[in-house]
C-alpha cells in the first residue's frame, strides 16, 4: 500500500464540546492540516529558561507558540456568540482568548489529528 502525504486542502471540524455537535447551529471551525515543516517550526519557536531571581524555576513560551499554531492553523469560525451582545465573533484570536479552555484543547488536537495519517491509510 502507498503512503500518501498530509492533504493541503482545509478541513471543516464541528467540536464535540457542550454537546455542540447536536446543536442545529453548531459552532464550527475550517483547520488547516500542519505538514512535518510545520511541526519543526513551531517546536522551534518553544524556548525554556530560567526564571529570572527563581532559584533553579524554569518557565517557557509554549503557551503563546500554542496560540500562534492555533490562530495560524484555524482559518475561520462561524457560531460563535459574544456572550453580552449576542453578536457572531469572527476573529479567531477573540475566539481563542475568549473560549472555555477545553473547547481549544479540543480544537488543537483536532488539528493534530488531521495532520497525521488517517486509520486506513496505516498498514497494520
Amino acid at each position: 500500500m502507498a503512503i500518501r502525504s498530509i492533504g493541503k486542502e482545509s478541513v471543516k471540524f464541528v467540536p464535540a464540546y457542550a454537546g455542540n455537535r447536536e446543536d442545529e447551529n453548531s459552532l464550527w471551525v475550517m483547520l488547516h492540516p500542519l505538514n512535518r515543516m510545520d511541526f519543526d517550526r513551531y517546536a522551534k519557536k518553544t524556548k525554556y529558561f530560567q526564571k529570572p531571581g527563581g532559584k533553579g524555576e524554569w518557565d517557557s513560551n509554549a503557551f503563546e507558540v500554542q496560540k500562534k499554531q492555533f490562530i495560524d492553523n484555524v482559518s475561520e469560525v462561524h457560531n460563535f456568540l459574544d456572550s453580552e451582545t449576542g453578536i457572531e465573533i469572527t476573529s479567531i484570536e477573540r475566539f481563542y482568548e475568549e473560549s472555555p479552555h477545553s473547547l481549544i484543547d479540543e480544537i488543537l488536537q483536532a488539528i493534530l489529528d488531521i495532520s497525521q495519517m488517517r486509520d486506513s491509510e496505516i498498514k497494520n
